[in-house]
């Protein structure tokens, strides 16, 4: 895409403080949410853990998983 900056890439982890509370149909919309997004997800003990590889993205989808699924429950690190 003409937007993202070459070589800008890290790992963004976004991480479900509290995944027991979000309902299996959730986490099945969510991680569809993800792979739109170009994420590779999966469970990472008791935390909902997406990686993403650019600042962008990752911006994208804490506001997905913000607004529309977890509220405060998430957060985000661009490493």
């Amino acid at each position: 895409m003409n937007g993202e900056t070459k070589g800008f890439y890290g790992n963004c982890i976004i991480v479900a403080v509290q995944p027991q509370e979000i309902p299996a149909e959730t986490k099945k919309k969510l991680l569809a949410a993800c792979r739109m997004l170009y994420f590779q997800s999966g469970e990472c003990f008791n935390h909902l853990v997406a990686v993403c590889s650019t600042a962008r993205c990752c911006k994208k989808a804490i506001n997905i998983m913000q607004l529309q699924y977890l509220g405060e429950n998430a957060h985000a690190e661009f490493t």
